[in-house]
């Protein structure tokens, strides 16, 4: 880095480079260091592919229970519309310049898990445009694309891209948030949004469906939940 030269694109120059020295062992030693090196990158390369796959492995064990318990209960108890016992948060924001929000976007949340990822403050100048209001509690459901499976519990309050819905409780003490993210992120309920969304390129999930006998949700007793 002493090398380099410029202020907005940093560069270094061919006399530079080519004066630049390098620790030179014999070949024999170069070889074996390649050699340990090259061993090393391809237990690392063996590491990542078995976490990759037991990443997979869940995911696929998480669907596989989701599926089973919610059939289950959909077997066992009444079928509520979506909009008798939650509503939809339309409260937005047009964010100060000034501040940071804790901003979430589609891509901070991961398909299938319920995860945020990547995820960090955002300085108000850069968001721009008016937002939607989310609080602790509520349940992050994303519109466009939902075939991606973007749900989550919300662990603070703050804003967020409005191609996501945030669902509340009419009633607290009737229906569990957490129960209702599992619910959104089983397979049943997906193919339920899917069948009625709008868009073939970039299908969103309409307000149409929420109003649909579609849109429902299996209510055992809140401690069954």
């Amino acid at each position: 880095m002493n090398n380099l030269h410029g202020v907005g694109m940093k560069h270094i120059t061919k006399g530079k480079f080519e004066n630049i020295q390098i620790p030179l062992p014999p070949l024999a030693e170069q070889k074996r260091i390649v050699a340990k090196l090259d061993s090393l990158f391809e237990n690392v390369d063996k590491a990542i592919e078995l976490h990759q796959q037991n990443i997979t492995n869940a995911n696929t064990l998480m669907a596989s229970t989701l599926d089973k318990t919610f059939k289950k209960l959909e077997g066992e108890y009444s079928k509520i519309a979506l909009l008798d016992v939650m509503k939809i948060s339309n409260k937005t924001l047009v964010p100060d310049d000034n501040q940071k929000y804790n901003y979430v976007v589609l891509e901070n949340i991961e398909g299938n898990t319920g995860r945020l990822i990547d995820f960090c403050e955002t300085q108000g100048k850069e968001i721009k445009s008016s937002k939607v209001e989310f609080k602790k509690g509520m349940v992050l459901y994303g519109k466009l694309r939902p075939y991606l499976n973007k749900v989550w519990f919300s662990e603070f309050d703050d804003v967020a891209t409005t191609e996501i819905l945030p669902f509340y409780p009419i009633d607290n003490t009737r229906l569990n948030m957490i129960f209702v993210k599992y619910y959104f992120l089983s397979s049943s309920y997906l193919q339920r949004v899917m069948r009625n969304c709008s868009g073939s390129r970039m299908p969103r999930l309409t307000t149409a469906f929420l109003k649909s006998e579609e849109a429902y949700i299996p209510l055992p007793p809140l401690p069954i939940q």
